[in-house]
């Protein structure tokens, strides 16, 4: 991982995750699809609902109510966090996150996970949920490394993508099959 993110700025694991503890995951984010909301753009007062650049709907994570499965999934991000820490001093120090569903139709824009106002986001972290994707069924993560090479990732169960918040572009392509994730960032101390 290291490696992968010190070369591009991105980093991939597929079947990073055990099967059974993504489909519990998938399973409760699908339990709570009533408390969704349309997802935004921008932060504070520059927060705005804007249908040309995002489709998609969240959730986001409380952290002290996780349910078990969502805190084991936690407790993978927080190794991360503290590799990253030990190897590229970022001071990685809270997090945020949130489920995201894509019904078919949606995808979100390219853009970069850092605002402009407030640049703490300094990881980003994604982790697919769905079992049997194809290429057919779209929403693939675009993302455009430290090299300006374009890959391509399948939103595939348990495969884990984290990349620089403030480096790596990236897209949700337009989706064809309601297409469920988990998005989180990990923080850097403010100065």
């Amino acid at each position: 991982m290291i490696e992968a993110i010190e070369r591009d700025g991105v980093f991939v694991a597929e079947r990073a995750i055990d099967p059974g503890l993504i489909e519990a995951i998938r399973v409760q984010a699908e339990a709570q699809e009533h408390a969704f909301k349309r997802a935004g753009i921008g932060v504070q007062t520059g927060h705005q609902l804007n249908s040309e650049i995002r489709r998609d709907q969240t959730k986001w994570w409380e952290l002290e109510e996780l349910s078990d499965e969502e805190a084991r999934v936690f407790a993978r991000f927080e190794r991360i966090k503290q590799i990253c820490n030990r190897e590229f001093f970022l001071g990685l120090d809270s997090f945020e996150g949130h489920y995201a569903i894509y019904e078919p139709g949606a995808f979100y824009r390219t853009h970069l996970d850092r605002f402009k106002k407030e640049d703490t986001r300094t990881l980003s972290i994604v982790l697919f949920l769905n079992s049997d994707w194809s290429a057919e069924n779209g929403g693939a993560l675009r993302l455009t490394d430290r090299g300006r090479q374009v890959r391509e990732v399948l939103p595939h169960a348990g495969t884990i993508v984290v990349f620089l918040s403030d480096q790596i572009p990236h897209e949700v392509c337009v989706t064809h099959r309601k297409r469920f994730s988990v998005a989180g960032w990990w923080k850097r101390r403010e100065n």
